[in-house]
């Protein structure tokens, strides 16, 4: 069976290293090195999580005031972190050909509005016109917060790596991301430009949420290998129920929290092989781009997923599922994901059309490690005769 996601970062043997893994304030300032010197920085900060290390950087780069403008295809906690830094959202309405703003997009949403910083996503490593939007951000006096939750290795058109652009570059070291150690983050100051005192996070972890992070790849593994039997399914429900497993977007974004050791430790083993781990999900992007090249969807630049838009996209979900294809978590269901969250952020459907129609037909397909070119031949041949494209 091949999941989209559910711990596919992850092997047996990855999973045991994990649960296992010890660390040290060395390992951390290996890390915060490595960032520094990758991404060209004054400093580099870790954090909990991605989230808590995004809002440390709408802080720093707004004073805590005004509005922050932010794709129209994102996450709950990309909202969660520019309330938690004391801004509001300025949501600015996507191409359905790149899935990013553009600058056109970006200049009529702004106007008029106090808008003191603009957050590039990279959504799905599909790099945005940066030069463009970099000049925007210039002429408004907005400062530019580069969001590689998504993006880690990538490059932008013009061969500069995504990160090392903007004035905030943040990283997530989040489930099923490119560098992942299940929670965890960065952040990367690239100015002197603050409008705050830097505030390095400083509290632990909670012992619980340590553990969770532990265990989860190994509970990723068995329900992987259980769910055909129908075990894995009930042992998913099960570890949720009795909070063994969190949400991700449940679990709040806590920007005093630092990252542990033995997540340091992993995030920069995995951050030194990034461009191995991105030259293999590029291959693996490359046989879907060739054989689905008629659904037109910009490429990702680290091969993070594959988009495609398509008609019916539950009907191709549901065929893809009976071959034993689980593909359901799509990036994104509605326009600041997950759906159960959306009406929370009470976002502006009548501003952002595009994004609201594109978010009914997206979905991705997986690239990671434990899909090879004989599951994505055949991942092909039930979307080249299920889907059609969508118009």
């Amino acid at each position: 069976m091949i999941f989209l996601s559910i711990g596919p970062n992850y092997t047996w043997a990855q999973a045991w290293r994990h649960m296992w893994t010890r660390g040290n304030k060395a390992d951390a300032s290996k890390l915060q090195s490595l960032l520094t010197k990758k991404y060209d920085a004054q400093k580099a900060l870790l954090f909990s999580q991605g989230r808590g290390a995004l809002a440390e950087a709408v802080r720093l780069a707004t004073g805590g005031e005004g509005k922050v403008a932010v794709t129209s295809m994102t996450c709950f906690v990309v909202i969660e972190a520019i309330r938690t830094a004391g801004c509001e959202p300025l949501y600015v309405d996507v191409d359905r050909h790149t899935l990013q703003f553009n600058a056109d997009n970006l200049r009529r949403a702004i106007k008029d509005e106090d808008v003191r910083a603009v957050i590039v996503q990279n959504m799905l490593g599909i790099p945005v016109e940066i030069d463009e939007i970099m000049k925007v951000a210039h002429e408004h006096d907005m400062a530019v917060i580069e969001d590689l939750a998504h993006a880690v290795g990538g490059q932008y058109a013009d061969g500069r790596e995504i990160g090392t652009v903007g004035d905030y570059t943040m990283l997530s070291f989040g489930r099923d991301k490119m560098i992942d150690t299940i929670n965890g983050g960065a952040l990367v100051i690239r100015t002197t430009d603050v409008k705050n005192v830097v505030q390095p996070p400083l509290e632990e972890v909670p012992t619980i949420q340590q553990l969770r992070d532990r265990i989860y790849p190994l509970f990723a593994c068995l329900v992987r290998g259980l769910f055909a039997s129908g075990l894995g399914k009930c042992i998913h429900w099960f570890a949720y129920k009795t909070k063994i497993v969190v949400r991700s977007a449940d679990d709040g974004t806590h920007p005093e929290r630092t990252l542990p050791y033995w997540q340091a430790k992993l995030a920069y083993e995995q951050l030194k092989t990034i461009d191995k781990k991105v030259t293999m999900r590029l291959k693996n992007q490359d046989i879907y781009q060739k054989e689905l090249a008629d659904f037109g969807v910009a490429a990702s630049s680290n091969g993070v997923r594959c988009p495609l838009l398509v008609e019916s996209r539950s009907e191709v979900l549901a065929k893809l599922k009976q071959a034993g294809v689980y593909a359901e978590d799509v990036w994104y269901e509605v326009p600041v994901s997950p759906a159960r969250l959306y009406k929370t952020v009470h976002f502006p459907e009548e501003t952002c059309p595009v994004a609201v129609q594109t978010t009914k037909h997206i979905l991705n397909l997986p690239t990671h490690q434990l899909v090879g070119t004989e599951d994505i031949t055949k991942i092909c041949a039930i979307i080249k005769k299920e889907a059609k494209i969508w118009k």
